[in-house]
């Protein structure tokens, strides 16, 4: 069984969130395991494919908190969102500010998922990419922001994020990464530092009733 009928079999769930002033669905599975045990040594193996994409990390329901109460300017603005997973912050941003949101990720069915997210929740200025960070794909569409939320599970993906960021870090966009304090944070922080970047951190907590479990830090990296 190839890995897009494996994933496309998944059985979805459904939860509603609030983010700003707006609530939002999104469907997705938190049976990750069951997904495992249908894929073969060699399928997981490559690229180690754990369906992280599938699950709603709090991370990227606080990074949206964030950027909308900070009353950030998007109006108008593109933002970019790399590893999207089901698309929950770029969703929760779109639905609170009139921007556009390309949401990218390794997994092709991941960018199905969002696009399904999308949907549901009647958005419609969005664009789905499938996106390897060893060989980002060049956009030719002006980004103003760039978001990512818990995305550094393995050692591997720390140097890769980092080359990806910094292409826009040097066109002086901004970065806004949320992660609630995974193996290799510092690691990429170290990367960032050592470029000459600034970092600016604060713990975000959940301040509506979305039942989330965690805080998580946001981490805003600029070229100032």
């Amino acid at each position: 069984m190839g890995m897009n009928e494996i994933f496309s079999n998944v059985k979805l769930k459904s939860k509603q969130f609030c983010c700003g002033n707006k609530n939002f669905k999104i469907d997705y599975s938190d049976d990750l395991d069951a997904i495992i045990d249908q894929m073969t040594n060699e399928q997981f193996e490559e690229d180690e494919r754990f369906p992280y994409f599938f699950a709603v990390w709090d991370s990227g329901v606080l990074l949206a908190e964030y950027l909308i109460n900070n009353s950030l300017s998007l109006q108008g603005k593109t933002v970019l969102e790399l590893g999207a997973g089901t698309g929950v912050t770029g969703i929760a941003l779109a639905m609170n500010v009139d921007c556009r949101v390309i949401f990218t990720d390794y997994e092709e069915f991941s960018c199905q998922l969002c696009h399904h997210n999308c949907e549901i929740n009647n958005l419609d200025n969005f664009e789905t990419l499938v996106a390897d960070w060893r060989d980002f794909p060049e956009i030719e569409e002006n980004i103003d922001v760039v978001i990512c939320s818990d995305v550094l599970y393995e050692k591997k993906q720390v140097a890769p994020l980092f080359n990806v960021l910094n292409t826009f870090l040097q066109k002086k966009i901004p970065v806004y990464l949320a992660d609630p304090g995974r193996a290799y944070i510092n690691d990429f922080l170290s990367l960032v530092k050592d470029a000459g970047y600034s970092i600016k951190a604060s713990k975000e907590k959940d301040m509506k009733e979305n039942k989330l479990l965690s805080a998580t830090n946001v981490y805003v990296i600029e070229n100032s």
